[in-house]
């Protein structure tokens, strides 16, 4: 049987992930309530998956190698709060040079999914001011990015999505931003979170 296209976990024929790695992510399910301490606050963040294999690698197809298809499924494992009455779902937006190299944001992606599971919109609510990528920065260079504006007028309930969280960094200032305009609830889920 041909397949054109390779398993996102390790590459062998398959249509999105090969039995190995469905089972490694199935049996690799957390969630995992993380604390990423940014300007001296704590923040709790529930992570899906630990970063490591296959999940990193499916991350990194989706990212790196325009499967796109993989962002759709890690975002059926993300750990949603059915209670919460959130108005809309965020993301932590990209990069311009990595929304250009891609060709899109793979936060938005996440976030048009994980809004179609809610039953509830997705919605730019921040704008990445210029600046260096997080990509491949050590972590006292991460702690200090990157930087956000607020785009349009936020609602007052949000869950923020992205894909990985190492410091917490990015996921802390997006807060911060959205809190300093007056946005009440910002809940976090990312699809995994890096030790």
């Amino acid at each position: 049987m041909f397949f054109n296209r390779q398993c996102a976990g390790c590459g062998v024929p398959a249509r999105l992930l090969c039995r190995s790695c469905r089972y490694s992510v199935e049996n690799g399910y957390g969630p995992i309530v993380v604390s990423s301490l940014v300007d001296a606050k704590s923040e709790q963040v529930k992570a899906a998956f630990s970063y490591e294999d296959p999940v990193d690698k499916m991350i990194l197809a989706a990212k790196n190698g325009g499967r796109r298809d993989v962002l759709r499924f890690l975002a059926g494992w993300l750990p949603l709060d059915s209670c919460a009455q959130y108005e809309v779902v965020g993301w932590v937006p990209a990069s311009s040079k990595r929304k250009r190299e891609r060709g899109y944001d793979q936060g938005r992606d996440l976030a048009r999914h994980v809004a179609n599971r809610l039953g509830i919109r997705h919605r730019k609510l921040l704008k990445r001011k210029p600046g260096e990528s997080q990509a491949g920065l050590g972590r006292d260079e991460r702690l200090k990015g990157p930087h956000f504006q607020i785009y349009g007028q936020p609602p007052s309930r949000v869950l923020l999505v992205d894909d990985v969280i190492t410091t917490g960094a990015s996921l802390g200032r997006a807060r911060s931003v959205l809190r300093s305009a007056g946005v009440l609830v910002v809940d976090a889920v990312v699809v995994a979170a890096a030790n």
